[in-house]
C-alpha cells in the first residue's frame, strides 16, 4: 500500500478514538443488531391468546321500566271438598269478587235450604202464637207436626248418606296415602357384596288395611323356575315365589311384588317396604289430603247431626204449639218463640256464609300468576296465586326477538338511579301472549315482581332491569371475538404446542352477554385460541395457508 493511503487509514482510526464518535458508533451497532433480531424473530410470538376453560355463559336481556304498585297472594278454599270448576288460567286479569274456583256446594246448599225452612217454620209459629188459635190453626198445626216428622226422617236419611259418602272419601284418601309411591329400600347393613347392582323389586296393588308399618323381604334359594323364593315379615309373615315376569302376592292385603331380571342374589340382601312410604315425594300432599278428608267428614257429619237435632227440636216445638193453640200461649212462650226465630235467622245466615265459601273469589283486581286447582281433585293448599296493586311490579316491553328467550319464573336484577351501586332481586311473573306494536316493533308486555320489601322502593322510580334469560353452567367457552365465519361454518385459530397457528372448525352454543360464547364441539379444555391478530400477522398467516394449499395441490398432482 502506498504511503499516503496508510496515512489516511491511520488518521480515520485516530479520529474514531475521539469521544465524539462513541454515540454514532453505538447507534449503528444497535441498528444492525435490531435488524438481525427482527429477521430471526417469530412473528407469532406475541399473539394475543386465551386458554379454553370451563365457565358459566349467561344471556341477559336489559330493559328500562318504572316501578308500579303490585301485590301477590295465594288463595286457599275456605271450605274443603272436591273442586267442581276452575274459571281462570294463568295470566288472566280478574276483577274484585270474580269467581276463580268452585268446590262441591251440594252439602252447603242443603244446609241453606234446611235453615230457610226452619226459619219459615219458626216465623209461622210465632205469628200463630200472637194471633191465637182457631179450628183452621189446629188443622195447620196438625199438618205442621206431620211436616216436622217428615223433616226428622229426611234429616236421619241425610245423616246416614253423609256418613256413607264421607266414609268412602276418607277410605279413598287413606288408600291413596298407603298405596301410592310404594318402594322397596335396601336395609342398611343388609348386604355383603358392595359391588353388586341392587335394583329394587317393583311394588304394586292397593293396600287394604288400616295398619301401618313395614314389610321386610329376604331371598333364599328354592326349586321353582327362578330358583329363588322370598320371605316377608313385619306387617305380615309369609313366603312367596320370586318372579321376574308376573307380580306375586305380598301378604294378604292387596299388594304385589315383582323382581327385576337382574335381582341381587349374592350376599345377604334385605329390602324393607314402608307403609305408607313417608320417603315418597307425594307423601306430604297425600297425607294432607287424608287429614283434610277426615276434617271434612267430621264437619259434614256434625252439620248433619245438628240438622237432625234441629228437626227434633222443631217437632217438640210443634207439639207444644198445638197445646198452646187450645189454651193460648203465655207471654214467656211467645218470648221463647221470638228467640227461636232469631236463632233460625242466625242459622240461615251462617249456612249462606258456608255456601258462599264454596266459591273462591278474587279479593281485589289483579292478574292470576299461578293455578294449582284441577276439576275433580280435592281442594288442598293454595289453589290460585293472584297479583294485585298492593306491592310493586315493573312492566316492560320486550321485543319479539328477545321474548322467546325468557319465561315466567326467570330471575332478574333491578337497579335504580336513586340507589346507585345497589341491586334488588325480581322475577318474571307474566308475559302477555298478545303482541303490541311499538314504533313499528312487535313487543310483549312482561311483568316482573320485585321480591325485595325494602322500604326505599317507591312507585314511580326508574329502574334498570336485567332479565337472566338463559344460562349454561360448567361449559367450554371462548371470547366471542375469537370466532370467525368462513364458508358458512364457524372457526377459531388455535396455537399448537410447537407455536403453529391452525384454523379449527367449532360448533357454538349460547352467546353470553359478557362477550363469551359457548363451544359445544371442536375444542377441548386448555386449548389456546387466538383472540386478536395484527394486520401483519393476519397477512403472514394467509400467506402460510396459501403456501400449504399450493403444496397440498402439488402432492395430489
Amino acid at each position: 500500500m502506498k504511503e499516503g493511503g496508510k496515512e489516511k487509514i491511520k488518521g480515520f482510526l485516530s479520529r474514531l478514538k475521539h469521544p465524539r464518535w462513541y454515540v454514532p458508533l453505538l447507534g449503528l451497532v444497535l441498528i444492525l443488531a435490531w435488524t438481525v433480531y427482527s429477521m430471526n424473530k417469530d412473528p407469532f410470538a406475541d399473539l394475543e391468546t386465551k386458554k379454553v376453560e370451563r365457565t358459566t355463559v349467561a344471556q341477559s336481556i336489559v330493559q328500562t321500566g318504572t316501578v308500579e304498585p303490585a301485590t301477590k297472594v295465594d288463595l286457599t278454599a275456605e271450605r274443603g271438598g272436591r273442586i267442581t270448576g276452575v274459571y281462570v288460567k294463568e295470566g288472566d286479569t280478574v276483577k274484585n269478587g270474580a269467581v276463580l274456583v268452585r268446590t262441591d256446594s251440594r252439602l252447603a246448599s242443603a244446609d241453606v235450604a234446611s235453615a230457610r225452612t226452619r226459619l219459615a217454620t219458626e216465623e209461622s209459629r210465632l205469628a200463630e202464637m200472637v194471633a191465637g188459635g182457631s179450628p183452621t190453626d189446629r188443622t195447620v198445626a196438625a199438618a205442621g207436626e206431620l211436616s216436622a216428622s217428615a223433616t226428622i226422617q229426611n234429616a236421619v236419611q241425610n245423616l246416614e248418606n253423609i256418613k256413607r259418602i264421607q266414609k268412602e272419601l276418607v277410605e279413598s284418601a287413606w288408600r291413596n296415602l298407603v298405596s301410592t309411591g310404594l318402594t322397596a329400600y335396601l336395609v342398611e347393613g343388609g348386604r355383603e357384596d358392595r359391588d353388586q347392582v341392587y335394583q329394587p323389586p317393583t311394588i304394586s296393588g292397593v293396600y287394604e288395611s288400616t295398619e301401618t308399618g313395614n314389610y321386610t323381604i329376604e331371598l333364599y334359594g328354592a326349586t321353582n323356575d327362578s330358583g329363588w323364593a322370598f320371605t316377608y315379615t313385619g306387617l305380615e309373615n309369609g313366603r312367596g315365589v320370586v318372579s321376574t315376569t308376573n307380580p306375586q302376592p305380598l301378604g294378604t292385603r292387596g299388594l304385589y311384588i315383582q323382581f327385576p331380571q337382574n335381582f341381587a342374589t349374592r350376599g345377604t340382601v334385605r329390602w324393607y317396604i314402608p307403609i305408607p312410604n313417608d320417603r315418597s315425594l307425594s307423601y306430604v300432599s297425600l297425607n294432607q289430603a287424608y287429614e283434610q278428608a277426615k276434617l271434612n267428614r267430621d264437619s259434614a257429619i256434625l252439620a248433619a247431626e245438628q240438622a237432625l237435632t234441629n228437626a227434633r227440636l222443631g217437632k217438640l216445638q210443634t207439639t207444644a204449639q198445638n197445646a198452646n193453640i187450645i189454651i193460648g200461649p203465655r207471654q214467656e212462650r211467645i218470648d221463647q218463640q221470638r228467640l227461636a226465630v232469631t236463632q233460625a235467622r242466625t242459622a240461615l245466615w251462617q249456612a249462606q256464609i258456608g255456601l258462599s265459601q264454596t266459591a273462591l273469589t278474587a279479593p281485589f283486581n289483579g292478574t292470576v300468576t299461578g293455578i294449582n286447582a284441577v276439576s275433580g281433585q280435592m281442594a288442598s293448599g293454595p289453589l290460585v296465586s293472584l297479583m294485585s296493586d298492593a306491592q310493586f311490579k315493573i312492566v316492560v316491553d320486550v321485543a319479539e326477538t328477545d321474548v322467546t328467550s325468557i319465561k315466567v319464573g326467570d330471575a332478574a336484577t333491578v337497579s335504580f338511579d336513586a340507589y346507585r351501586g345497589e341491586s334488588f332481586e325480581a322475577k318474571v311473573v307474566s308475559i302477555n301472549p298478545a303482541a303490541t306494536d311499538r314504533n313499528g316493533i312487535k313487543t310483549f308486555k312482561t311483568t316482573l315482581q320485585i321480591l325485595s320489601t325494602d322500604p326505599r322502593i317507591l312507585a314511580g322510580l326508574t329502574a334498570d332491569i336485567e332479565i337472566h334469560a338463559a344460562q349454561r353452567k360448567d361449559v367450554l367457552a371462548v371470547p366471542t371475538r375469537a370466532i370467525f365465519e368462513k364458508d358458512d361454518a364457524m372457526y377459531v385459530r388455535v396455537r399448537t404446542a410447537n407455536g403453529e397457528v391452525q384454523e379449527r372448525s367449532v360448533t357454538i352454543g349460547l352467546k353470553g352477554s359478557d362477550g363469551t360464547t359457548e363451544i359445544t364441539s371442536g375444542l377441548t379444555e386448555g386449548d389456546e385460541v387466538v383472540t386478536f391478530l395484527t394486520d401483519k400477522q393476519l397477512e403472514l398467516l394467509k400467506k402460510e395457508e396459501s403456501k400449504a394449499d399450493d403444496q397440498e395441490n402439488k402432492n395430489e398432482n
